[in-house]
C-alpha cells in the first residue's frame, strides 16, 4: 500500500512538473534568456521537464551560441536539460508501481536495452536528437536504475550534444567571441 501511495506521488509530481514547463515555456524563453547561462540552464530544466511535449531548447542554444561562449552554453544546457529529464525518471519511477507500462513495443524494447546495458544506452538516446528520449528516462525509472547513474549518463549525454550544437551555431550565426 504505501509503495502505490509512493507511485502516486511521483507520478502526480512528474505531471504537475510537465505541465507547468509546458506552459511556462515561452515565458521562460523571453525572461531567462537575457540571464545569459543562468537563463539557459534554467530555460533547459523546465523545457526538459515536459514528457512528450516537445519543447526546443536547442533553438536558443543555436541562437545565443554567436553570443555567450559555445563551450559554458553547452555544458549549462546540457547540465539543465539532463536535471529536467527527472520528470519522466520519477514518472516511471512512480508508474512501476500503479500502472503496466509495458504494454508498447517500443516502450519494451528500450526496457530491454536500458536493462542490457544503462549507462551507454542512456548516453547515446541523451546525445542524439530523439522525440522518444522520454520513453528511455520513464523505462529507466520503471527498471529502478539508479538516479545517480540516470543523471551521469543523461547530462553526459545532453552536454556533448549542446556543446556540438552551439559550436554549429557559432559557425553559423558568427559571433562576437
Amino acid at each position: 500500500m504505501l509503495k502505490r501511495f509512493k507511485g502516486l506521488i511521483q507520478i502526480s509530481l512528474a505531471t504537475i512538473l510537465c505541465i507547468t514547463a509546458f506552459f511556462l515555456s515561452p515565458w521562460i524563453a523571453d525572461n531567462f534568456a537575457p540571464m545569459g547561462y543562468l537563463g539557459v540552464f534554467f530555460f533547459s530544466v523546465v523545457a526538459s521537464a515536459t514528457i512528450f511535449l516537445p519543447v526546443p531548447s536547442w533553438i536558443l542554444v543555436f541562437s545565443l551560441a554567436g553570443t555567450l561562449n559555445p563551450l559554458l552554453l553547452g555544458i549549462c544546457a546540457g547540465v539543465g536539460s539532463g536535471i529536467g529529464e527527472l520528470s519522466g525518471y520519477l514518472a516511471g519511477r512512480g508508474g512501476n508501481y500503479i500502472i503496466g507500462a509495458d504494454k508498447s513495443t517500443i516502450f519494451n524494447k528500450h526496457k530491454e536495452w536500458i536493462k542490457k546495458a544503462d549507462i551507454p544506452v542512456l548516453f547515446l538516446v541523451a546525445f542524439v536528437p530523439n522525440p522518444v528520449f522520454d520513453i528511455a528516462g520513464v523505462a529507466a525509472g520503471v527498471l529502478n536504475i539508479s538516479i545517480w547513474r540516470f543523471i551521469f549518463a543523461v547530462v553526459l549525454g545532453k552536454t556533448l550534444r549542446f556543446i556540438l550544437l552551439a559550436y554549429l551555431g557559432l559557425q553559423i550565426l558568427g559571433g562576437l567571441i
